[in-house]
């Protein structure tokens, strides 16, 4: 288990990536960054940095897998390797955004700036 310094160190990445384009106002801004902030924590530093959360909606969470990471096989690992803690990550989720909140994880893959 990651140490909470190390989960917090990732959030204000997580939360500057998932504001780019938000409206301001603090509600929208609040709403926006829930699912990315939730992401972020439920994920820990190691997959956080190497992926986004790019929204949620109808009960699917949305999340950008980083191309540069493994370049060799555009994301697959990384992939499996979230895909083999989905059932975790979605009750952690659910647990931070609200019951049944996040049903489904979805990906696509693409480079993400740092």
């Amino acid at each position: 288990m990651q140490p909470f310094s190390d989960l917090l160190a990732s959030v204000p990445r997580a939360a500057q990536r998932a504001a780019r384009g938000v409206p301001a106002s603090a509600p929208a801004l609040a709403l926006a960054l829930a699912p990315a902030l939730a992401w972020a924590l439920a994920a820990g530093p190691p997959i956080a940095a190497r992926s986004r959360a790019l929204g949620l909606r109808d009960g699917v969470l949305r999340v950008e897998l980083d191309a540069e990471t493994d370049a060799a096989d555009g994301g697959m690992v990384l992939r499996r390797q979230i895909e083999s803690v989905a059932a975790e990550l979605r009750a952690t989720l659910n647990t931070m955004l609200g019951p049944q909140q996040v049903q489904r994880l979805e990906f696509s893959v693409s480079t993400i700036a740092p």
